[in-house]
């Protein structure tokens, strides 16, 4: 296994109160394979992510609880000198804001030629640049020679997006983690980006894939997590849990998914927002806005259950028989 999450719970100090916002999570990625989290904003998936490197900044972050194993070292235990030679080389990021990840003193090709050379201490100057300026043009930057010379503020959101792919995949990763990688790209370059995690998958490179689009999850991933409010409530193959979704916040996702086959387009929201990391309710975090609960919902926390067909879910109703002319996409 290249990639075990083990019970990861994180939580953050606040002048409100300890915040929740990982829960108890855990996973698995394996070699070669696509796997994405999808969810609403807020629901964890992005700490989850920067969890794996340690990107949490502690104070006020914590690792409350669990393991992070990657290669068979546990992450969260490896001192930093040795971190820092997996960040980047073996586990590579995609940060969702490139504005922030960019160093804003420093031309572009001067941070890709630094990251190529400390990885990489047998390039020379001429040979790093030369490498930096392909993985430019492959991302499909214009003038890639000439964008080599520029500063991040000297480049739109989409470019400076793609620099950040450019960066993470220039090390050929074992694992690729993406936060949102394509939020500030137009459709063309999105396909783009898509076809070369395509190709990185061929290559047997591994990703975890962070988005709110189930669309992008069909499209790329092997498997998928569902999160909700700190936890994962439904896991399991692409296929299956599209064809049949057992959590009643998975079937919401997909009811508000376009789908190209429809005769009228009519998208359902999920009634209610995700609720405060402060302030969970006391069963599952999802009774509030579930139209299927019970009462057992309102006070018991639902565990992570695993199903015949080998999918987790975590819903006190994932295997009752439909009523008359219910299905499993509401």
């Amino acid at each position: 296994m290249l990639l075990e999450v083990k019970e990861l719970t994180v939580q953050f100090a606040t002048e409100a109160g300890l915040l929740t916002a990982v829960e108890n999570v855990s996973f698995e990625v394996k070699a070669g394979e696509v796997v994405g989290i999808v969810g609403e904003s807020g629901c964890g998936k992005s700490v989850t992510a920067l969890s794996i490197l340690r990107l949490i900044p502690r104070p006020p972050g914590r690792f409350a609880r669990g393991r992070i194993v990657f290669k068979g070292q546990d992450l969260l235990s490896l001192p930093l000198g040795a971190l820092r030679q997996i960040r980047g080389k073996q586990i590579g990021m995609i940060f969702q804001e490139p504005m922030t990840a960019l160093s804003p003193l420093k031309r572009v090709g001067r941070q890709m030629v630094e990251i190529l050379r400390v990885h990489e201490p047998g390039l020379s100057k001429a040979q790093a640049w030369a490498a930096a300026t392909r993985w430019l043009a492959s991302v499909g930057i214009p003038e890639p020679a000439e964008r080599m010379h520029s500063y991040p503020f000297q480049l739109s959101g989409g470019m400076r997006q793609r620099v950040m792919i450019a960066m993470a995949l220039m090390l050929h990763p074992a694992l690729l983690i993406a936060d949102e990688p394509t939020t500030a790209l137009d459709v063309t370059i999105q396909a783009q980006v898509f076809e070369l995690i395509r190709e990185m998958k061929a290559d047997d490179t591994s990703m975890l894939l962070i988005t709110h689009d189930m669309g992008v999850i069909w499209e790329l991933c092997d498997r998928v997590l569902v999160m909700y409010a700190s936890h994962i409530v439904e896991a399991g193959d692409t296929n299956a849990l599209f064809d049949d979704p057992r959590h009643p916040y998975t079937r919401g996702l997909l009811r508000a998914m376009p789908r190209l086959d429809a005769e009228i387009e009519q998208l359902e929201a999920i009634e209610g927002q995700v609720p405060s990391p402060l302030d969970y309710p006391p069963g599952c975090h999802f009774s509030a806005r579930c139209p299927i609960a019970i009462e057992r919902c309102q006070t018991e926390a639902p565990p992570l259950e695993r199903l015949a067909d080998g999918r987790q879910v975590a819903c006190f109703r994932a295997t009752e028989p439909l009523a008359d002319g219910e299905n499993r996409h509401g």
